[in-house]
């Protein structure tokens, strides 16, 4: 699935997207990017999904994130040039929208409600299928902006882990989405 936005398109990373991914990175995280060997491994399980926003074949943004009955969100990063146009908004409200469509099979296969409702009538999928129940993830305590986006969002603040990040060091404020209650046909 695509989706687009004036001209912003908004898509699910993989490893063809590794370089862009790794360039992005460097970019807006300088003090503590993630490593290639990190990237490669995020990129190549099952367990997560990181969106891209691209303006032509520019990587501006992404956010990334680990699935499971309590997903975390692991990171959100918006290029310094192309900040305060909603990209943040777009990515996380994206990446939580493909959530709602994942369902987990057997703890640890996961699926597009596309996927479970054509594996079904085969008899692929005999065990119990389970939804995303909620989203969590850590803000650095003095990004403002970030917080507000989030609590716009719908995320609530769930408490506070001291000393989280380093370069500098600084607190984490930590913040859950609950998913709603959907169905595959909503």
């Amino acid at each position: 699935m695509t989706v687009r936005s004036t001209n912003t398109v908004l898509r699910r990373l993989t490893l063809a997207d590794l370089f862009s991914l790794i360039v992005a990175e460097e970019a807006i995280f300088p003090e503590d990017p993630w490593s290639q060997v990190l990237l490669t491994g995020e990129l190549s399980r099952d367990d997560r999904l990181y969106i891209g926003a691209f303006v032509q074949d520019d990587l501006i943004g992404y956010a990334g994130a680990r699935l499971g009955i309590d997903s975390d969100i692991m990171t959100v990063g918006v290029t310094e040039n192309a900040r305060g146009r909603g990209i943040g908004r777009m990515l996380v409200s994206e990446l939580i929208a493909r959530m709602r469509r994942i369902r987990i099979i057997d703890h640890h296969r996961f699926l597009d409600c596309d996927e479970v409702r054509d594996a079904q009538p085969s008899g692929q999928i005999d065990r119990a299928i389970r939804r995303i129940e909620r989203a969590i993830l850590e803000v650095r305590a003095t990004n403002t902006p970030a917080i507000a986006l989030y609590h716009s969002l719908g995320f609530t603040e769930i408490g506070r882990i001291g000393n989280y990040y380093r370069h500098p060091v600084e607190d984490a404020i930590v913040m859950e989405y609950r998913m709603a209650n959907t169905s595959c046909e909503s």
